[in-house]
């Protein structure tokens, strides 16, 4: 299912071709979806976190409501995405979100639309206001008549500018049964990545350093940095390897990718609680 923006400043919402809303960026249900089977995996290796001097065991709580329709155990075990070579990622992703997660699952992040209905049992009445009009009225009266109705109620403000708006309503609040707020679609890719790379580091000597040159190197296709030691003046040769290296013109890089791996972890714990994406505290 193809979407396209509503409008020129990218927002979020999504139409399809169906008219249907989704309520979250479909590149954000795509995140959603892969820290979810990353977060799987990790629970399949019965992985541990050591964070704030705690160990956290990574579980998913099938309690929770997204996972009560979302089937984490049937998640395909064919793909795995925790894993450090980089090729074939966007292939393996497509199959995975495109042919499984999003064909499965697409009506979860969609918004309620108008409908006719030949029942009330057939509506939410958590997501929709039940409103009868009589069937002999024409287009005119029938459209006239619902103005009407919304003027006079009193919880309820119709605009001609702004349109049909709620009193003490937010604007960004939407009824889909899986909604995603506050998140970026950047920012999300490079916390997955930057985790996925750390975790997969098989040199137990690796580094902050050699995860972000990696990331560099797998994402924007750039170069590996080659440390090097930079030799001083009037250093003897016996003194030679405590000289400095160039790794310290990469101090902000570091800082920021020991930031990014935190963030990550923190996501996956609360992924596993049924919010996502918190990155700033622990659920």
């Amino acid at each position: 299912m193809a979407y396209q923006r509503t409008n020129k400043r990218q927002e979020f919402r999504r139409i399809g071709r169906d008219q249907t809303y989704m309520s979250t960026d479909i590149h954000i249900v795509r995140w959603f979806s892969m820290f979810l089977k990353l977060t799987k995996e990790l629970e399949d290796k019965k992985t541990k976190f050591e964070l704030y001097g705690k160990t956290h065991q990574i579980k998913i709580d099938t309690s929770k409501s997204w996972f009560k329709k979302i089937k984490v155990n049937e998640l395909p075990k064919s793909l795995k995405f925790l894993r450090f070579k980089y090729e074939n990622y966007n292939r393996d992703t497509k199959r995975y979100f495109d042919n499984y997660f999003f064909t499965k699952y697409r009506p979860l992040f969609i918004e309620p639309q108008t409908m006719f209905v030949n029942s009330p049992s057939e509506v939410d009445t958590n997501k929709y206001d039940l409103v009868a009009i009589p069937k002999h009225l024409n287009f005119t009266s029938k459209k006239s008549s619902f103005i009407n109705l919304l003027n006079s109620d009193e919880k309820v403000l119709v605009s001609k500018k702004r349109g049909r708006k709620k009193t003490g309503q937010n604007d960004g609040q939407f009824k889909a049964d899986v909604v995603l707020y506050g998140a970026k679609d950047l920012v999300l890719k490079r916390l997955f990545h930057m985790f996925r790379i750390h975790q997969c580091m098989s040199n137990e000597d690796f580094t902050f350093f050699d995860v972000w040159n990696n990331y560099e190197n797998q994402i924007n296709k750039r170069p590996l940095v080659q440390i090097k030691i930079i030799k001083e003046d009037n250093i003897s040769d016996e003194n030679f390897k405590r000289t400095k290296t160039n790794i310290q013109d990469y101090e902000s890089q570091i800082r920021m990718t020991q930031r990014d791996v935190r963030q990550a972890k923190i996501l996956i714990l609360n992924l596993c609680k049924g919010q996502f994406p918190i990155t700033d505290k622990l659920i």
